[in-house]
């Protein structure tokens, strides 16, 4: 490695915190993909709605290829405003994407209940106008309506319930483990999303090339802005430029839909604070490593379980000093009192001052286990 010099030293115009990376774990127990018993399942005869059905036992009685159901309607009810955000909607949307695939001769339908429709007042509304587009080049239909018309013993009502299953932070109760977050039943479904998006540039597995790393940042936002970003894009770049390709992004903002996509699947090593950028790694490629940002006493790691159902690998930066589990509240997100939303807010409204130093010590485990996956990939 190469002797570092005074001038790459950076100068710590703000407080600077050591951070260490340590591997995401799935919560004992808990499988990192979706199942049919995450879905709540309507069936519709006529006009009558029967009783709520277990899915498992409906699909045992026909297969998928063989299928009655007719129409496939997957029914969202988020009601608050927030699923105008993209890292909110691509939550609820992915399981419907993933369900649809296990009823291929179906006519699919989505059907959005939700206080507030995207606008045109933030940059994540049209990445949501977006996705709905390919959604609708894939034969996925919007309703807008509460019921479907003149309903049918071949139509059946799926509505997804993974917020239910899958927070990704720990029980209100402060008794439970973490929740791992669902997003997909699959990682071929991953794949086949991507490949509707990216087209031919879609690439399932890691790549033979010189490994690139991404430092990707938030210097629009106030929270969770990396004070330190260019300052480790320096020292990367002085110590591991020559074996590596190294990349800063400081914002996503003026990067269309298909560009953030494009950044993120062509990426090897990301690192990058806590964020709504980081939902982009639903176009993550298997191996991708993650180094993710927490600032001190919040800890939700759900996009990290999007990176695993990618094939990718995660790993959790926090203060060196501190233990994210056992630092962080467990927040009841429907208690909008001190020790609940405000408290929330409250951790994760301010700026990361993680060292560059402690981000270069960190970055051979973060190398080791990228380079090792791309191995087994290969053999």
């Amino acid at each position: 490695m190469a002797k570092r010099e005074d001038s790459i030293s950076p100068i710590a115009e703000f407080p600077m915190d050591d951070y260490r990376a340590s591997r995401l774990q799935l919560s004992p127990g808990r499988p990192l993909f979706a199942t049919f018993d995450d879905f709540l399942i309507l069936s519709y005869k006529d006009t009558k709605v029967f009783p709520e059905k277990d899915f498992a036992n409906i699909t045992s009685t026909f297969s998928p290829s063989k299928s009655r159901v007719k129409r496939l309607v997957c029914h969202i009810d988020r009601s608050y405003a927030n699923l105008r955000k993209w890292q909110h909607y691509i939550h609820v949307v992915a399981p419907c994407w993933s369900l649809f695939r296990r009823f291929p001769n179906a006519k699919h339908y989505i059907d959005i209940h939700a206080k507030k429709s995207p606008g045109s007042d933030k940059p994540w509304s049209s990445w949501i106008i977006e996705m709905n587009k390919y959604f609708a080049e894939s034969n996925i239909h919007f309703l807008n309506n509460d019921k479907l018309r003149r309903p049918g013993s071949g139509d059946w009502i799926a509505s997804t319930q993974m917020i239910s299953h899958g927070h990704g932070w720990g029980d209100p109760t402060g008794n439970g483990p973490l929740i791992n977050a669902y997003y997909f039943m699959e990682q071929s479904d991953i794949f086949d999303l991507q490949k509707r998006v990216l087209g031919e540039k879609a690439m399932h597995g890691p790549s033979h090339d010189k490994l690139r790393i991404l430092l990707l940042n938030r210097e629009d936002s106030s929270a969770r802005n990396w004070k330190y970003t260019n300052q480790t894009f320096d020292l990367i770049k002085h110590e591991w430029g020559d074996l590596f390709d190294v990349k800063l992004i400081r914002s996503f903002s003026g990067y269309s839909f298909k560009q953030q996509a494009t950044v993120i699947h062509d990426a090897d090593i990301i690192i990058s604070p806590h964020g709504a950028q980081l939902t982009d790694l639903v176009f993550s490629r298997p191996c991708t490593t993650l180094l993710e940002l927490f600032p001190r006493g919040f800890y939700y790691p759900k996009k990290g379980t999007l990176l695993m159902e990618a094939g990718g690998i995660a790993f959790i930066g926090y203060h060196f000093d501190g233990s994210p589990v056992s630092e962080a509240p467990a927040f009841d997100y429907y208690n909008n009192t001190e020790s609940g939303k405000r408290l929330r807010e409250e951790r994760r409204s301010v700026p990361i001052f993680a060292s560059p130093a402690s981000i270069l010590y960190a970055l051979p485990d973060v190398l080791h286990a990228a380079i090792t996956c791309r191995k087994q990939w290969l053999l």
